[in-house]
């Protein structure tokens, strides 16, 4: 990781608390089928997503999100393998959270998850969906 990059990086994690960021723990074998952005609120907004895999970052993006306008993140934008995941999103301006994906309750069969990620106004709030996004993980095994 270039070195501008790894700072950015730094501080996204830190304005996330994302106190794992660099860590490496492989025990865990989830996959992670898709990821789903959902703007609640009445404004446009900016917001950037990290997705981590055993303390690898596989995916950090923004997307501009207009009100009750959503976005799907799924395979191929990351490497959809086994590990323990965690994933981050930060309103430009706004509110940040982290969800360890481990915490999610009742994964579909094989430890696949689907995170739902919903902006309110002030709050960025985790979830777990249930939809067809669930293929992406029999797809990517």
């Amino acid at each position: 990781m270039h070195r501008r990059e790894y700072v950015q990086y730094i501080g996204v994690c830190s304005a996330a608390g994302l106190s794992g960021c660099l860590t490496s723990d492989t025990g865990a074998e989830q996959r992670l089928g898709a990821v789903g952005v959902f703007n609640d609120t009445d404004d446009a907004l900016s917001v950037s997503i990290l997705i981590v895999r055993d303390g690898e970052k596989l995916y950090w993006r923004s997307h501009e999100l207009a009100t009750d306008d959503s976005h799907h993140i799924d395979p191929p934008d990351y490497d959809p393998g086994r590990g323990q995941y965690t994933v981050a999103a930060r309103v430009d301006g706004g509110p940040s959270a982290v969800h360890e994906v481990s915490e999610t309750e009742n994964p579909v069969d094989g430890n696949c998850h689907f995170v739902l990620v919903r902006l309110t106004e002030g709050n960025v709030a985790f979830g777990r969906g249930t939809a067809d996004e669930y293929t992406n993980c029999e797809e990517s095994g």
